[in-house]
């Protein structure tokens, strides 16, 4: 291990906040310091190295940072090679894990890609009990972040690829133990390889602070295999990302997922949603709809407000986001067919109301005239459209009318709803 030391810096060894080397141990579920800075690297485990100046008492751990560390020795054979996976039943915290349940924490393990190749994980083999799933943890990025990838799909920059050396977290509900092989099979020589798609449809959301410019990634996919609990095949769960830095996640059965799998459906499904933030911000979302077939929809729902709106890809939603209050307020709902908006809210309820942009969007499940008024906050009629409406979205144009809460009243021979609605830019 000490073969890390480059320069002036040193390599403490202890159990503690002065250690600077850890592996992580699966039995008893914590961070444990190796014996001596002599100890050999065990081949497919990864460890966790402090390395740069420390800003509290100015040491330089292992070596300066940025610099190259080189590292000598014979090269292994190109072999398959067997890591064992080990097992803790998740009774204490780990640190790194997000709700902290038992499914969530139990059967943690940190490997790492023993090659001098990259590693395709797509495709590989696992013992029984194991997650599909792989999370990388990036330093690069703020005060550090978790990267994730499973069966197809990933966020924060996680592929199937796997970088030489790298080291990687899974987990596994066996409690016997069992072994994880690199296979050589998996080895790739692609420079830069494409991510795995498939043709599933998927929502990617990305959560950003305005202030400290963080941001953490969300993956909502329909997949046909799956169902909507926990599928260690198909699901990532959420790990802590580091210091400072947001976590952005949905919920299953009270268990935060980075990646989240859902089974088929007609007309809506919903996703709850979860933001932890150390501060509060005006913060933003925005959504990635490049995989969404385009005649579904995509809703986030504002619980704070009761608002809903309907998600544009790539354009950016901003929210003022208390974080002592508002971990749980948004909802994502998936909707098969624009005629299905309306099950949102009362399925006897015919008429859907929101504003998008310059335009008043009124949904009518079947064709009928009706009766729309812009009415201000004193209640005043704005303006007055009479809607020869088909069925399906009808689009009527914003007057110039000062920012701030207004209410549409749509009037058909049948029923009569007010909706509250936000103008928020003048046109």
């Amino acid at each position: 291990l000490e073969d890390l030391v480059e320069g002036n810096g040193i390599m403490p060894i202890a159990n503690d906040t002065s250690g600077c080397i850890f592996y992580w141990d699966s039995d008893l579920g914590e961070w444990m310091a190796p014996a001596t800075k002599k100890d050999t690297f065990k081949i497919g485990v990864a460890y966790n190295v402090f390395i740069g100046k420390n800003p509290v008492n100015g040491v330089t751990y292992v070596s300066p940072t940025p610099n190259i560390v080189s590292l000598q020795g014979p090269l292994a054979a190109a072999a398959d090679k067997a890591v064992e996976v080990g097992y803790n039943s998740g009774q204490y915290d780990t640190g790194f894990v997000g709700n902290g349940t038992l499914q969530e924490t139990e059967g943690w393990n940190l490997i790492g890609n023993p090659f001098t190749t990259t590693y395709d994980f797509q495709g590989q083999g696992l013992p029984s009990g194991m997650s599909n799933s792989i999370a990388i943890w990036n330093a690069n990025d703020g005060t550090g972040k978790y990267a994730y990838y499973s069966s197809g799909g990933g966020v924060n920059g996680g592929t199937q690829y796997i970088a030489p050396f790298q080291g990687f977290f899974v987990q596994t509900t066996n409690a016997s133990s069992s072994d994880f092989v690199f296979r050589k099979s998996q080895r790739t020589v692609l420079a830069s390889p494409n991510l795995f798609k498939n043709g599933n449809n998927k929502v990617r959301l990305t959560y950003e602070n305005t202030v400290s410019r963080y941001s953490d990634e969300l993956l909502v996919e329909i997949e046909p295999m799956s169902t909507d609990s926990f599928e260690m095949e198909f699901d990532s769960r959420k790990l802590r990302n580091g210091k400072g830095m947001p976590n952005f996640f949905s919920y299953v059965d009270k268990q935060q997922l980075a990646i989240q799998r859902a089974a088929e459906f007609e007309g809506v499904k919903s996703f709850q949603l979860g933001i932890v933030d150390t501060e509060s911000n005006m913060m933003k979302v925005s959504p990635n709809l490049d995989e969404l077939d385009e005649d579904w929809i995509a809703v986030l729902e504002d619980t704070k407000n009761g608002e809903r709106q309907i998600l544009e890809n790539h354009k950016k939603y901003k929210y003022e986001f208390d974080a002592r209050l508002d971990k749980d307020r948004f909802i994502l709902h998936l909707i098969t067919a624009r005629s299905e908006f309306w099950r949102l809210d009362d399925p006897q309820s015919k008429i859907k109301v929101w504003v998008h942009e310059e335009l008043i969007r009124v949904f009518l499940s079947e064709s009928k005239m009706a009766k729309v008024t812009l009415i201000n906050s004193a209640g005043k009629e704005v303006i007055i459209y009479q809607l020869k409406g088909e069925r399906g979205v009808n689009d009527l144009i914003i007057p110039k009318v000062s920012t701030g809460i207004y209410y549409v009243q749509v009037q058909t021979a049948q029923e009569t709803i007010t909706e509250k609605v936000i103008i928020n830019q003048q046109f």
